[in-house]
């Protein structure tokens, strides 16, 4: 009797330790030292008019960042290294042109744009996620932040940096992808504004997804230089594609054109814009 009960007991570990070791590989992505590189193209251009007179404002901006998974904590558990490696921007401000090339030039300036960039560029930041990509634990330093407001400013897109989001270089709602033509709907809420996303399956071929996208977003930008404080409303719309593996929700590129018409309050004054926004994104292991 104590023999058979042994056994069950051997049985039922082995068991348990194959239904581990398959829960574990859920996502194949997830493999100790695993390093995905994240490659952003922006283009924006921003009208606006003042007391009779038009300004105009132009970004080209170029992000390289990198993740690295350095640490397989359990089956469940998995310690993401992320970093901010490449960043070049051209400005344009009515015929003021201002550069900044991170491999290229020096960050030991007073340059408007390469100020801001020097805490951020090359630091590593580490995030705790879990099997299906969402992130427990997150870095909640204030060059995190910084380096986020920086980006979600730029691409109007944000990363998924806090706990509760999904890895941005992941797909969030894999189980909505179906059959072609499946369309469904997708709310984010935030803080400071919103984004509602249609979507729509346009192709499957193996384990290679196609999706279009479109919908609306708006957001709140609070601007504070010194004493001075306003805000910048931005309302729009935009429209896509993403392309993923079904089965692992890694996003391969997605592009995004948004366009946007905005107020900036001064005052009791309310400053129209109008913006037009491309984004390319594309990731690689």
């Amino acid at each position: 009797m104590k023999c058979s009960i042994f056994g069950w007991l051997i049985w039922m570990i082995c068991v348990a330790n194959i239904a581990s070791a398959q829960d574990s590989l859920t996502n194949p992505i997830f493999k100790l030292h695993n390093q995905f590189t994240k490659i952003s193209d922006v283009t924006s251009t921003t009208q606006m008019s003042l007391n009779n007179q038009n300004y105009n404002y132009s970004i080209n901006a170029h992000f390289e960042s990198n993740y690295e998974i350095v640490n397989v904590l359990d089956s469940n558990r998995y310690d993401i290294r992320f970093s901010l490696n490449v960043i070049n921007t051209e400005v344009s401000t009515n015929g003021v042109n201002m550069k900044f090339d991170s491999q290229n030039d020096s960050l030991n300036t007073d340059s408007i744009i390469a100020k801001p960039l020097s805490d951020i560029l090359g630091k590593s930041f580490h995030f705790i996620i879990n099997k299906k990509g969402f992130i427990i634990t997150a870095d909640t330093s204030m060059l995190l932040k910084k380096a986020n407001t920086y980006m979600s400013n730029t691409l109007l897109n944000g990363y998924g940096m806090k706990a509760g989001d999904k890895l941005d270089i992941l797909f969030e709602d894999l189980d909505s992808i179906s059959d072609v033509g499946k369309q469904w709907v997708d709310t984010l809420n935030a803080p400071d504004g919103q984004r509602v996303t249609n979507y729509t399956v346009e192709k499957i071929f193996n384990q290679n997804v196609l999706l279009n996208q479109s919908g609306t977003l708006n957001k709140i930008l609070q601007i504070q230089k010194e004493n001075f404080k306003t805000n910048a409303l931005f309302e729009g719309n935009f429209s896509g594609k993403v392309n993923l593996y079904k089965n692992t929700g890694l996003i391969t590129e997605r592009t995004m054109d948004i366009q946007m018409n905005s107020s900036i309050e001064v005052g009791d004054t309310k400053i129209p814009t109008t913006s037009h926004t491309v984004l390319k994104e594309t990731i690689h292991e």
